[in-house]
């Protein structure tokens, strides 16, 4: 039980770390289909897009550790803001 509890307080933690990540929301009208892709592809297309910033394959993407995967995640949305507002 110890370690379920290490877990979720360690899951917390990162979760709050990387909180901007996660709250990001599809922008789409109500009643139309378009604001839900992100919303089912969205961890697809973070995965896609690592694989192709990095140049491996879905499969070495997906065995990438955690704090790392994050860490690139963070710096694309970031970059992808910049760019935005430039």
């Amino acid at each position: 039980m110890e370690y379920l509890c290490f877990f979720l307080e360690s899951l917390e933690r990162l979760l709050e770390q990387y909180r901007g990540l996660f709250e990001q929301v599809d922008e789409g009208n109500a009643g139309d289909d378009s604001g839900d892709f992100g919303q089912r592809w969205g961890l697809f297309s973070i995965i896609e897009a690592m694989a192709k910033l990095h140049n491996i394959s879905i499969e070495q993407t997906t065995k990438l550790g955690a704090i790392e995967f994050l860490n690139w995640w963070a710096y694309m949305v970031e970059k992808a803001n910049y760019e935005k507002q430039k």
